[in-house]
């Protein structure tokens, strides 16, 4: 491969030094690229990225975040659009209901380009560090990272890059295209969120699963009808989406006594809208599933046509193993306040509030805990990403062994490189002096077990500097 030609030790403003060498890497490392394996560099604690996919004979398609997966807050604005495009990057097809790769394999709903066999790596190179300091601002190659796997799912390492290798898998087009874990690696538990939306939202929470869910993240949109039924005075509706085998599929659920009232009406209203319907079975619950065509187009015409559900209406969402946009927030209820209202009384600080996963952060030195409300009934669920980037050994299983083997109120546990600690207290009393002192109890250790299991094994907490504690004593 050409080389890079090695640019002017003139720092540019707002620009590292240190980009030419990470173009000159990225350029070697997409040259290794085999077909039908695919990298994604993406910025840390956000959902702007730019991935390729290696087509063999056919080149290198490469794609970058269209404001389709963006939540409002990153949203590209007019410049951004305009500098894209003026780069060589093509604007998108569709949405990415209807930009699918059945129905539109030369298009995207993100923006992209394509680099023609044989490939020039160098331009592409180029273009990615481009597309990243000059459209998207960013200072610093260090402020990125990268997951690379194959058509399988297997996780390919590319220490070259230079990059922190992310814990977390997306896919492309169809398939689900992203695991947003937020800042930290935070979601780590399945516990389903509550949301208010309306019925104008639902395209754009069903874009959220494909956007960054996984196998076995779901969404479930709860309303009522006011159209009646001759065989069940039950106006509740259920309608799922969910991934399975990493693809987003449509849902009907036959649980609700609706539903299972409504079964032949809408397979009749999905197969006379060209929709293939399949009938499967989980857990002993059978559901009918759609996973081909515009299941976005589909499910509004169920809610809208079908049961006539205007536009605006309120609709309850849950989501499993999925992340909202930021501007969403979990449904309050009188207990998540009283829960707000224990942990302010516990650190001192009045301004705490929840997060836009609906969790409420503590940090006390170099670990950050969070609180939130989950299960029926419900209880007060504390966890802490301890410590990243942590490698698997028998060594760290043998420490987690003994550090469970002596507490009693904390359960340390490993996944996907991270090190995590759990505890659940009953929600009642939710009361300062019997949460308190327990949040603090479990702040103190988790700290503490940070910088054990760092000395010994290596790994990130999520502060590097001490801060004094956030907890009254």
């Amino acid at each position: 491969m050409t080389q890079v030609t090695q640019q002017s030790p003139c720092k540019k403003a707002g620009r590292s030094l240190a980009w030419p060498e990470f173009e000159q890497k990225l350029g070697s490392v997409l040259e290794s690229l085999e077909e039908d394996q695919f990298l994604i560099i993406s910025i840390k604690r956000s959902n702007r990225y730019v991935q390729f996919a290696a087509q063999g004979s056919f080149g290198i398609r490469a794609e970058t975040t269209s404001n389709s997966y963006l939540a409002e807050s990153e949203k590209l604005d007019s410049r951004q659009v305009k500098e894209l495009i003026a780069a060589g990057w093509k604007v998108p097809t569709g949405t990415p209901g209807k930009s699918t790769r059945q129905a539109d394999p030369d298009g995207s709903p993100n923006f992209y380009t394509e680099f023609a066999y044989p490939v020039s790596f160098d331009a592409l190179a180029k273009l990615t560090v481009q597309t990243f300091t000059e459209i998207y601002s960013i200072p610093h190659p260090g402020d990125l990272e990268y997951e690379a796997f194959n058509a399988e799912g297997v996780q390919i390492s590319l220490t070259e890059l230079g990059l922190r290798k992310a814990s977390r898998r997306k896919k492309s087009k169809n398939t689900v295209q992203r695991d947003n874990v937020g800042d930290g690696n935070k979601l780590m538990e399945s516990y389903p969120y509550k949301y208010g939306i309306n019925s104008n939202q639902i395209s754009q929470a069903i874009e959220q699963l494909r956007l960054n869910g996984e196998n076995a993240s779901w969404i479930v949109f709860i309303f009522n009808t006011a159209i009646q039924s001759t065989s069940s005075g039950d106006q509740c509706i259920n309608l799922q989406y969910s991934v399975a085998n990493g693809v987003v599929g449509m849902d009907w659920v036959l649980l609700g006594e609706r539903n299972r009232a409504d079964q032949r009406k809408i397979t009749k209203f999905i197969r006379d809208r060209q929709h293939k319907v399949r009938k499967l079975s989980l857990n002993n619950v059978s559901y009918l599933r759609v996973e081909e065509g515009d299941l976005i187009e589909l499910g509004l015409s169920i809610v809208k046509e079908f049961y006539q559900i205007p536009n605006e209406a309120d609709i309850t969402l849950l989501a499993e193993r999925c992340v909202m946009p930021k501007d969403w927030q979990p449904k309050a209820t009188p207990l998540t306040q009283k829960l707000l209202a224990t942990v302010r009384a516990t650190t001192g600080l009045q301004d705490l509030d929840f997060d836009e996963d609906g969790d409420i952060g503590v940090r006390y030195g170099t670990a950050m805990t969070y609180l939130r409300l989950i299960g029926e009934p419900q209880h007060v669920h504390i966890f802490c990403p301890i410590l990243r980037d942590v490698e698997e050994s028998a060594e760290l299983f043998i420490k987690l062994n003994e550090l469970n083997a002596n507490q009693w109120l904390i359960r340390f546990f490993f996944r996907n490189g991270v090190v995590y600690g759990a505890a659940d207290l009953p929600a009642e009393p939710l009361v300062v002096e019997h949460i308190g002192p327990s949040i603090s109890r479990f702040c103190a250790i988790v700290d503490g077990t940070g910088s054990l299991l760092q000395a010994e094994l290596g790994g990130q907490t999520a502060f590097i500097e001490f801060a004094p504690s956030l907890l009254r004593h």
